[in-house]
C-alpha cells in the first residue's frame, strides 16, 4: 500500500530487460489498475520540451530538448514531407 502518495522510488531494478509496473487505485469500494511497460537500462531519450509538440510555428523555431541519460550525440530532423523528413533542416 502507497496509502495517499502519489510517488515512490523503487531500487534494485535490473539493467536489461522488461520491467513492468502495475499502478492501483482504490475507487468508489473496488481496485482498479492500469498497467504499464519499461525497458531497463541502456539510458533514455531525449525529449522535445520546446516548443510544445502539437503547436503552431511562425518563420523559425528554437526547439529545446532534454539531455536524456547516457545520450552521447543528438541529431536533428526537420521536414515537411512527412514523419521523419528532413527537407527542411538535419545536423548532429
Amino acid at each position: 500500500s502507497q496509502g495517499t502518495s502519489t510517488s515512490k522510488t523503487v531500487s534494485g531494478l535490473p539493467s536489461s530487460g522488461t520491467i513492468y509496473v502495475r499502478l492501483w487505485s482504490y475507487i468508489s469500494g473496488s481496485w482498479q489498475w492500469n498497467d504499464y511497460t519499461y525497458k531497463a537500462g541502456g539510458g533514455t531519450k531525449a525529449v522535445m520540451t520546446s516548443p510544445t509538440p502539437g503547436s503552431t510555428l511562425g518563420s523559425s523555431a528554437t526547439f529545446i530538448w532534454t539531455t536524456g541519460s547516457g545520450v552521447s550525440q543528438y541529431w536533428l530532423y526537420v521536414g515537411s514531407t512527412g514523419v521523419g523528413s528532413y527537407n527542411i533542416y538535419q545536423a548532429s
